[in-house]
């Protein structure tokens, strides 16, 4: 009942600091109760003050906690209740890996909605796509989507799968940077407009010179490797929907995947 108040007062509710430090020093104690549930309450009413710079002690509480935790569902509160900064961002990645699936998905789920993409290092974000896309439980991979699609990708990138990728440094993680693609492409997160091909992109990228002989000589741009996987995915994936349909949808957009291939690794290469 006090955890459901707390919760419930508004931010201007006039209550004497002395009352306030009083219900805090209760809900401390309470989150080392033996009954899981008291536990999981005690952190619900305490989440209220975790950002609060004058009780740094509650969040320190949280994270000494976290680890100790044997209920899942008080771990998922804890998990919830973290406000972003270096030290939890710490705590709720390595619970990408705990062993409860609601525990999984809570640490996506304020991954996502907590930490933009640009405030985690490329190593994390690519073990957290990594991680996510591989789980075991259909509902954290999910999570996982969920985090990459609307937020890295359309918060973050503006929708621009391409940009999205140079933040996860494919030519270190290549097989990541495919994945993403992947994983989009399949949720139909990445579309080709009419004009979009890369026939199209690699005219549009091109310039002409004059030759000795008076000819005029195309000279093509190398491909970023963002740009390079890109449209490697795409073009992939293109040709296994003209397959599956058994239709030339293959001859209008993409030239012979083979050459495709040993230019991009050409490019990755270079």
């Amino acid at each position: 009942m006090i955890s459901e108040i707390i919760m419930r007062l508004p931010d201007d509710a006039e209550v004497s600091n002395e009352l306030w430090d009083e219900v805090i020093e209760c809900m401390k104690l309470r989150v080392g109760d033996k009954v899981p549930l008291v536990r999981a309450l005690a952190v619900r009413a305490l989440a209220r003050f975790a950002n609060d710079s004058e009780n740094s002690d509650i969040l320190d509480l949280f994270l000494e906690a976290l680890p100790l935790e044997h209920n899942a569902e008080v771990r998922k509160m804890i998990v919830l209740s973290l406000p972003p900064s270096n030290a939890t961002s710490v705590a709720i990645f390595d619970h990408t890996l705990d062993v409860s699936e609601v525990v999984r998905k809570a640490a996506y789920y304020i991954l996502a909605n907590k930490f933009p993409l640009q405030s985690l290092s490329i190593k994390v974000r690519t073990i957290i796509l990594q991680r996510g896309h591989t789980d075991c439980s259909a509902a954290v991979t999910k999570e996982c989507l969920k985090l990459l699609k609307d937020e890295w990708l359309v918060k973050c990138c503006n929708g621009d799968p391409i940009e999205l990728l140079k933040y996860l440094d494919v030519e270190t993680y290549e097989l990541v940077g495919e994945s993403v693609m992947e994983a989009l492409l399949k949720a139909g997160a990445v579309q080709l407009q009419d004009d979009q091909s890369i026939r199209q992109f690699i005219v549009s990228t091109s310039n002409e010179i004059e030759g000795e002989s008076g000819h005029c000589i195309l000279r093509i741009q190398l491909m970023e490797a963002e740009v390079a996987l890109y449209w490697k995915t795409v073009c992939r994936n293109l040709q296994m929907k003209a397959q599956e349909r058994g239709s030339d949808v293959l001859q209008q957009w993409v030239p012979k995947q083979q050459c495709m291939q040993q230019k991009h690794q050409t490019i990755m290469t270079f």
